[in-house]
């Protein structure tokens, strides 16, 4: 756990109630202590759901800044600071926008919080109150399609994710499950995320297409390891340098990549790693949107985008590199590029713009075609050195 999990006997309740949480936690099951730094320890004891905003207009495109026209925020603006009340017209209401005060925030076992987080740059850990990750959900909605057809939501995803960061710091998400979210789960572009033993699901329809339900994203440097992800777009997106993916298993449904390495306006990334995840495929599915690891550029103009990312053998004696489960991928390709993106293919080693594996295998659990490799091409295996692929 990491440093601001402190014991709860250091603890204490400050006499009078904090300025700065919204009213509406009051007498709604939100107790709050006082850590020994003078930084706020807030958990959820029973379930709640956080208000909508007080007009049916989610949000007005003028009022949310953006950034070089760009999907993703202008973390130098004011980014509505009536969120945090619940109450004032011009908010979105449902996400509460944590202030720098509040460094931990938990949720108790059989705790569901129907809501979102948004940071606001300090470093803060959100996590389940014991180590069982399906006894502690943050959740959205029913509706696989809320975001559609409202005012500037089509377009701008970031603004319904479950949990987004802002402004810098580390957010740390351990021991929790994140389920229907209104667009993405855990997203940022300026934040470093890290997350640990979390189920990241759809927990809806697997067959959407249209709600924009992607995974794991974050700032330079994030990481998450040991968790399940089930969603109806790309499962981890590698936008940003260094990020990885350490032992973690990720369905591959009918939307979205499991791994993808850009949609458009990123410039690619380097630094990057997998190591001993597992892709299962959904064997219902017969044709996917995407490759499992796939990278995308939708630009008018043709522009290089680098990808460096490893694929690596760890030490817990499983998964070694990356395992494809359900993996009938025949006549289809496991890594994939398009609009002309030039996207190496799988390499042993690692150079710029290379998928490469570093004393990894990569196993295929039925039939496949790999870069149109298969079973067949032995010779492929002995080449390529430190990379082997199996099929079973």
């Amino acid at each position: 756990m990491s440093d601001p999990n402190v014991k709860d006997t250091l603890l204490v309740a400050p006499a009078l109630y904090p300025s700065f949480l919204p009213d509406f936690f009051k007498n709604n099951g939100v107790s709050y202590a006082l850590k020994p730094n003078g930084k706020y320890k807030i958990t959820f004891t029973t379930n709640i759901v956080f208000p909508e905003a007080s007009t049916t207009i989610r949000d007005n495109a003028t009022t949310w800044p953006t950034k070089n026209g760009q999907d993703a925020p202008d973390t130098t603006a004011s980014i509505d600071d009536d969120l945090r009340s619940f109450t004032n017209g011009n908010s979105r209401g449902f996400y509460w926008k944590v202030p720098t005060e509040v460094e931990e925030i938990v949720i108790n076992a059989q705790v569901v919080v129907t809501g979102g987080f948004w940071t606001s740059g300090q470093n803060l850990i959100i996590h389940g109150a014991t180590t069982d990750r399906t006894k502690h959900t943050l959740q959205g909605s029913e509706d696989g399609y809320w975001k559609n057809g409202r005012t500037a939501d089509n377009t701008n995803e970031w603004r319904y994710t479950a949990i987004s960061g802002f402004g810098g710091g580390t957010v740390t998400i351990e021991n929790l499950t994140v389920a229907k979210a209104r667009a993405y789960n855990i997203n940022s572009y300026d934040t470093k995320m890290i997350a640990d033993n979390i189920r990241i699901i759809n927990g809806r329809d697997v067959n959407e297409t249209l709600g924009n339900n992607d995974g794991f994203g974050g700032g330079a440097g994030s990481e998450i390891r040991n968790s399940l992800i089930n969603v109806t777009d790309d499962g981890v997106k590698f936008y940003r340098n260094d990020q990885k993916a350490i032992n973690c298993t990720i369905h591959h449904n009918k939307n979205g990549a499991p791994f993808q390495f850009g949609w458009g306006s990123e410039q690619g990334a380097t630094g990057c790693e997998i190591t001993d995840c597992t892709i299962v495929r959904n064997p219902t599915v017969a044709n996917y949107n995407l490759a499992p690891l796939t990278l995308t550029n939708r630009k008018a103009t043709a522009v290089e985008l680098v990808v460096d990312v490893i694929i690596k053998k760890g030490n817990n004696g499983g998964v070694e590199g990356l395992e494809f489960v359900n993996g009938d991928y025949t006549g289809k390709k496991i890594i994939s590029q398009f609009s002309g993106a030039p996207f190496i293919p799988l390499v042993a080693g690692r150079t710029s713009k290379t998928i490469g594996a570093n004393n990894a295998s990569i196993s295929i659990k039925g039939k496949g075609n790999v870069l149109g490799f298969t079973s067949s091409d032995v010779d492929w295996q002995h080449t390529q050195g430190q990379c082997n692929i199996s099929f079973f």
